[in-house]
């Protein structure tokens, strides 16, 4: 079984919330959108309406930091990238994540 990694931006306390953070909990309904629930103690779970769900790469930069889709990425000082992700292919950065690094988020950057 293989185990994705996700995370979105809680517009409420402005910052990502990741689903290997035990109180938050990604879901995907029948009709095929996603529910995050993020639970905190003594308090009533609150949902994150409509979130926009990067999925985790796998690969890190150059700064041992997790690369996810719509991640902005610089590749050796020369531009900036916007990262996608395609399941079937992923991102190739074993040779060259030396010479990325995460500048920014899409989520973030409105």
């Amino acid at each position: 079984m293989i185990n994705y990694n996700f995370r979105c931006y809680d517009e409420e306390t402005h910052r990502m919330v990741y689903s290997r953070d035990p109180s938050t909990t990604f879901t995907i309904r029948p009709d095929g959108k996603i529910n995050v629930k993020i639970h905190v103690d003594g308090k009533p779970d609150r949902y994150i309406l409509n979130p926009i769900v990067s999925l985790c790469t796998g690969a890190t930069d150059r700064n041992g930091k997790l690369i996810y889709e719509d991640d902005l990425v610089q590749y050796q000082n020369v531009g900036t990238s916007k990262i996608k992700v395609y399941v079937a292919s992923g991102l190739d950065t074993l040779q060259h994540n030396d010479e990325i690094v995460v500048v920014g988020n899409t989520s973030t950057n409105k």
